[in-house]
C-alpha cells in the first residue's frame, strides 16, 4: 500500500520532464519544458485527482514537482527529493543543464547508440550512429538498430516522429490513468505508465547539450523515479532525514545456460524457445519478490536480462531483514517446484547516492572524489558480494534447522521395466508419478512422456511464434508458485 506522499512523489518524478517530450515531438521552444509539463498534467487533472484520493492540494504538490524541479531552493520536501534525484541521474551535465533554464537552448537531436563509444582499434574512428524517432512496435524490429551517422542525415531522411505522435501519447496516458479504481491499482498503473513511456520515449535523448546523446528520456524518467522513491523510503524508515544511503541488489540464477540446453531430444526449437522465455518469466517473478518486499515499483528494476536483475533499493534498519526474507522466499519456491534444479544467488552493496552526483564535480578536491563510488564501482562491489552469495546457496533452507526432510526429497518415481520409460524424453530426468505429461513435438510424431515443466515450456515455445503469450502465475501465501499449464 502506497501512502499519499509516495503517490505524489512517484508520479511527480515520473512526469517531471514530460515537457521535453512535447518539445521533441513538436520542435517547440516557446516555453520551458517545466511549464509545458505542468500544462500537460493539468489537462489530465480529473484522472490524477482520483489517484490522489480526491485531494486537490496533493495535485498541487504533484504539479510543483514538475514546475520547480530545477530550482535550487524548494520548500517542499518532495520537490527537493526529485531535484536531488534528477541531479544524481544527470550528474555529468547537471551544471550545464541548470544554465539552460529557462532559455531552453537544446537542439532537436537524435539518440546516439552507446556502441558508438566503443573503439577496439586505436587508430580506427567509429562514427556515431543515431536511432530514428519511431514508437516501439513489434511489427518493425529494425527500429532498434541505429541507422544514421549524423543528426542531419536522420532529419533529411524524415526520421522524426510523424504528426500526431504527441496526441497518441496523450490518449494512451489518459487510458492508463483511467484504469485506477482504488489503492490496489496504483502499482499496476505505474508499471503500465512505464510501458507507455518506453513505447514513445525510448529513442528520445534526455539531454542535447553535448555531442553524445546516449541516455533516453525514458531511462532518465525511470531512474529519477527509482532514486526519488528509494531515498524517500530510506529517510522515512531509517528516521534520518539527512541520509542519502541506498542499496544495489543483484539477483542471479547461476548455471542457467546449463539448464536451458540440458535437453537430449533432437527436435529442440520449441523447447529451447520455451525454456529461454521461461527463464525470463521466473527471473521477473523473483525480481518482483524483492520489489514487493521493499514496497517498490518496477521503476527500481534497472535491468533484467539473462537470468539476472539489478534493483535500486532503500537503506534502513530493516533492510537486511527484508532482503533475507526475499531470498528465503525464492529458495522455498525453488525447492518446492524444482527440487534444487534451479539455484538462486543474491548480493548487495550499500552506497551513498550523493557520491554518484559529486564523483565528477571538479570543484571537489580530487583526493575526496577518489573515495567516492562511481556506479561502476557499486556494480563491481555488489557483484563481488554476489559471488560470495553463490557459495551459500540454500544456506538458510538447509541449515537453519537440521531436518532430513530438507535433504531427502520425498518423491515417488515412476516404475517401469524399461529404464528409458522412467525418464523425461526431453531431459532424461527421472519422472515422478504425479509429474508426467504427454506431448507431441509435431502432428506426425508419436506422443512422448515428459515432465510437467517440459510440457509448459513446450506449449510456450509452440505459441510464441504465432501470438503474444500470457503466462499465468499463481503465488501461494506460503511463498510457493505455480505456472499454470495451458488447457
Amino acid at each position: 500500500m502506497y501512502s499519499l506522499e509516495e503517490k505524489i512523489l512517484l508520479l511527480g518524478a515520473l512526469f517531471h520532464d514530460i515537457g521535453k517530450f512535447e518539445q521533441r515531438c513538436r520542435n517547440y521552444k516557446g516555453k520551458s519544458h517545466s511549464s509545458l509539463g505542468a500544462e500537460f498534467v493539468e489537462t489530465l487533472k480529473p484522472e490524477f485527482i482520483k489517484i490522489f484520493e480526491n485531494d486537490s492540494s496533493a495535485f498541487s504538490r504533484f504539479k510543483d514537482i514538475i514546475l520547480h524541479h530545477h530550482n535550487r531552493d524548494n520548500a517542499d520536501f518532495l520537490v527537493t527529493l526529485c531535484t536531488l534525484s534528477d541531479h544524481i541521474s544527470a550528474s555529468e551535465r547537471v551544471i550545464l543543464e541548470q544554465k539552460e533554464e529557462p532559455s531552453e537552448t537544446w537542439q532537436h537531436k537524435f539518440l546516439s547508440s552507446i556502441f558508438s563509444k566503443i573503439n577496439l582499434l586505436k587508430d580506427f574512428k567509429v562514427n556515431n550512429k543515431y536511432y530514428q524517432h519511431r514508437t516501439l512496435d513489434k511489427s518493425d524490429y529494425n527500429i532498434l538498430l541505429p541507422k544514421f551517422e549524423s543528426t542531419s542525415d536522420a532529419a533529411f531522411s524524415n526520421a522524426h516522429y510523424k504528426s500526431g505522435t504527441w496526441e497518441d501519447f496523450e490518449k494512451d496516458t489518459q487510458t492508463v490513468l483511467g484504469f485506477y479504481d482504488n489503492n490496489d491499482d496504483f502499482n499496476s498503473v505505474v508499471n503500465l505508465l512505464l510501458m507507455v513511456f518506453e513505447k514513445y520515449m525510448w529513442c528520445i535523448p534526455d539531454f542535447t547539450g553535448s555531442q553524445h546523446t546516449d541516455i533516453s528520456l525514458y531511462n532518465h524518467l525511470k531512474d529519477v523515479t527509482a532514486l526519488s522513491h528509494a531515498l524517500y523510503i530510506s529517510k522515512r524508515d531509517s528516521k534520518k532525514p539527512d541520509t542519502t544511503k541506498l542499496n544495489l541488489i543483484i539477483g542471479d540464477l547461476p548455471g542457467i545456460q546449463s539448464y536451458i540446453f540440458n535437453v537430449i531430444n533432437k527436435k529442440l526449437a520449441k523447447i529451447l524457445r520455451g525454456r529461454s522465455i521461461f527463464v525470463q518469466v521466473i527471473t521477473s517473478v523473483f525480481a518482483n519478490i524483492f520489489l514487493d518486499s521493499f514496497g517498490l515499483t518496477e521503476s527500481n528494476l534497472i535491468m533484467l536480462a539473462g537470468g539476472k536483475f539489478y534493483i535500486i533499493a532503500p537503506d534502513s534498519q530493516s533492510f537486511i531483514e527484508k532482503y533475507s526474507a526475499a531470498v528465503h522466499k525464492i529458495e522455498k519456491i525453488l525447492v518446492k517446484n524444482y527440487d534444487y534444479e534451479f539455484k538462486f544467488a543474491a548480493g548487495c552493496y550499500t552506497f551513498d547516492a550523493i557520491h554518484l552526483r559529486d564523483k565528477k564535480d571538479s570543484s571537489i578536491p580530487s583526493a575526496q572524489r577518489k573515495k567516492m563510488d562511481s556506479f561502476g564501482d557499486i556494480i563491481e562491489k555488489a557483484s563481488f558480494n554476489l559471488l560470495k552469495g553463490r557459495n551459500q546457496i540454500f544456506k538458510k533452507h538447509l541449515f537453519a534447522k537440521l531436518d532430513e526432510k530438507n535433504f531427502i526429497l520425498d518423491k515417488v518415481y515412476k516404475k517401469e521395466s524399461d529404464s528409458d520409460k522412467v525418464k523425461c524424453a526431453v531431459t532424461a530426468i527421472p519422472l515422478t508419478e504425479n509429474n508426467k505429461r504427454v506431448i507431441k513435438m509435431y502432428e506426425k510424431d508419436d506422443e512422448i512422456e515428459v515432465s510437467k515443466q517440459v510440457k509448459i515450456e513446450f506449449e510456450i515455445g509452440s505459441q510464441i511464434t504465432h501470438q503474444t503469450v500470457v503466462i499465468p502465475i499463481l503465488i501461494s501465501p506460503d511463498g510457493y508458485f505455480n505456472i499454470l499449464e495451458p488447457k
